[in-house]
């Protein structure tokens, strides 16, 4: 007689290894044949999920039917994706002459230099003294806007495809090499006015709730949504700064390097690790 202890581990481990599908006693017998060559009694089956349903382990989604209740624990087990960028906002200066003068005075227009690099590299002239140009890296846009008091505005879109840490490198160093002619990239003086980090669940889906949105300050807001377009619950998070909070591209990239590899969490393994959760 197979305990009825490990009937339930076994059962709970297939749950979670099959999320977010559920189970009747006849496919889980199914399963736990396959997974562990064991043909269990479907009544013991069923005594199993009762348990782990009084134990709020699972939830019942139909008559018969059980998957297993999704807590922070379950989702890290089954799922872990990267924390992710978008929505990015760069502002950085010139360190070359842009301007015009008249005697040591500077004019409202660039330099003939200025204007002959805004013409080959295809930028386009727009209200208040401003050129800029849309740019596209591996599907993303990217907005470069150059003012004539020296400030240069990047903008990436990147909402549908995100950045994690090794490609919002591999994208600084496209734009670093895009506009060499004109400023230096250092990231220690690069400000970044607005930015948003994700991460996508694909295993996970809002039941009953488009979007939860949680506002801390005016600029600083939380949102929990299913995308479309990615077929995945995003939990974002949106950060706007200015003069008074100042953030540096350096202190954001070390940031996004410590939520990349995050400590281990003591006592959270694989689902067939664990032999304490039932």
């Amino acid at each position: 007689m197979v305990a009825k202890q490990s009937v339930n581990q076994m059962v709970y481990e297939i749950l979670i290894k099959d999320l977010p599908h559920q189970h009747n006693k006849f496919s889980m017998a199914y399963r736990i044949k396959k997974l562990y060559d064991k043909d269990i009694p479907q009544n013991q089956i069923k005594v199993a999920f009762t348990r782990l349903l009084k134990k709020n382990r699972i939830e019942r989604t139909g008559r018969g039917f059980y998957r297993v209740k999704v807590t922070p624990d379950i989702l890290y087990l089954v799922e872990r994706p990267p924390v992710e960028l978008h929505g990015i906002k760069l502002e950085l200066c010139f360190v070359k002459k842009f301007q015009n003068t008249i005697d040591g005075i500077t004019s409202k227009s660039f330099t003939d230099d200025m204007l002959l690099w805004f013409r080959v590299n295809g930028f386009c002239e727009s209200t208040n003294y401003r050129w800029g140009r849309v740019v596209f890296w591996e599907d993303r846009r990217i907005r470069v806007t150059v003012h004539l008091n020296g400030l240069i505005e990047i903008f990436i879109n990147a909402s549908s495809r995100p950045l994690d840490l090794k490609n919002m490198y591999r994208c600084l160093d496209f734009l670093e090499g895009f506009l060499s002619r004109i400023c230096v990239f250092d990231y220690a003086k690069i400000s970044v006015v607005q930015v948003g980090m994700a991460k996508d669940f694909r295993s996970l889906r809002l039941d009953g709730v488009r979007c939860i949105t949680l506002h801390k300050y005016l600029n600083d807001w939380t949102r929990v949504y299913y995308k479309e377009d990615i077929g995945a619950v995003r939990f974002e998070h949106h950060s706007n700064f200015d003069d008074r909070c100042v953030l540096h591209l350096d202190e954001a990239l070390n940031t996004l390097e410590v939520l990349t590899s995050p400590p281990v969490r003591h006592g959270v393994g694989r689902p067939d690790e664990r032999r304490d959760v039932v």
